[in-house]
């Protein structure tokens, strides 16, 4: 269901000098789809068509998303995991590493005292942790910033799985990797966004099976990462030698150790030249317009109270029958994604309020 990463693996090294290595594990969640030639699709953003128009253009809208970073301190306010200024700093990092595929982010910070949450953090509390200190989640995607156990450096829900807009989504990140200068959250909400590791196709999925991604690059598209202008990567950070694919006698081509969706390491080469391929860039935009509508920034909220809930088309109801305020922008009242803002949005959002519709869509450009 959610992808477990940065569960570390100390690997025993032949040579005593050798550094640890970081190794990303994912449970990959069943999927109610069926593809050609049987490698799972969890949907339309899987198909490398909707991939590649979702890929911005010039003068396309950016898309905003909302973010909520929850830092645990104890209970009287002493050793926070995170300060202000170093949530600040991941949010600037964020938007320079996203604004190529038009991402951008913008945030609010709770600073939680309570110790039960502090400290090791097991995966037992970790859902009583988000269903009580999580504040709209369907409508901004929450960022857990606490000490987890040790190996565990991140983990994140992508947007297919069921949880992805209610308490239990969000993405968690240990407070040794997050603050100035830590670039794990760029992995993270890359997952959150809907990528895969590079290495998906390798190590997380059978030996040879229809979902094993070849080291000549022909099935790239429709296996691994879903993605052809990533290479298939068996190797991590720092990178190995990338040696000869087991299904096809084929040599692999060079790894991309910068690529933000590889294991990342000890070593600085890798991600301080970090990036998001093309395609990797149209899967996020592609997932944030399927899953992930409500998080954008505006989408929903016609009342502009910051968050979306029944007062939005109650709103929209006084505005279209008894004189009341207009959305302002007016734009902002056409959630259904059509150009008009009439009685279809406000039963259009009582839908997704109240009936497990679809989420509102942000209208405005």
């Amino acid at each position: 269901m959610r992808i477990h990463m940065f569960l570390l693996v100390i690997l025993m090294a032949a040579v005593p000098s050798q550094a640890e290595e970081w190794r990303c594990v994912t449970e990959a969640p069943p999927s109610p789809y069926a593809k050609t030639p049987g490698c799972p699709l969890e949907g339309p953003c899987d198909d490398p068509v909707n991939r590649d128009a979702a890929i911005p253009q010039p003068g396309d809208p950016v898309k905003t998303v909302r973010v909520r970073f929850v830092v645990f301190a104890e209970d009287d306010g002493s050793n926070p995991a995170a300060t202000a200024q170093e949530v600040s700093d991941e949010l600037a990092l964020m938007n320079a590493e996203f604004a190529p595929h038009n991402i951008q982010f913008v945030a609010t910070t709770a600073f939680v005292n309570d110790s039960t949450f502090r400290t090791d953090v097991p995966g037992a509390d970790v859902d009583l942790m988000k269903q009580t200190y999580a504040v709209n989640p369907q409508t901004q995607v929450h960022v857990w910033v606490t000490d987890y156990p040790a190996g565990l450096g991140g983990l994140a829900v992508v947007p297919w799985d069921p949880v992805a807009l209610t308490a239990l989504g969000g993405m968690q990140v240990d407070d040794d990797r997050f603050g100035t200068g830590q670039k794990l959250i760029l992995h993270e909400m890359g997952h959150t966004l809907g990528l895969w590791h590079l290495h998906h196709g390798t190590f997380e999925v059978p030996l040879c099976s229809p979902c094993f991604e070849l080291a000549d690059g022909s099935n790239g598209d429709v296996s691994g990462d879903f993605c052809s202008d990533t290479p298939p990567s068996p190797a991590g950070c720092p990178p190995s030698p990338p040696g000869t694919g087991p299904c096809t006698g084929v040599a692999y081509p060079p790894a991309q150790p910068e690529n933000y969706m590889i294991p990342y390491g000890p070593d600085p080469v890798c991600w301080d030249q970090g990036l998001f391929t093309v395609q990797q860039g149209g899967r996020m935009n592609c997932w944030i317009e399927d899953k992930l509508t409500t998080w954008l920034d505006g989408a929903g909220d016609v009342n502009s109270d910051g968050s979306v809930d029944i007062a939005d088309s109650v709103f929209l109801l006084q505005y279209l029958f008894v004189g009341g305020a207009a959305p302002s922008p007016l734009c902002q009242g056409g959630v259904n994604g059509d150009s008009d803002v009439d009685i279809a949005d406000a039963v259009y959002l009582m839908a997704y309020l109240f009936t497990g519709g679809p989420g509102p869509i942000l209208a405005c450009p």
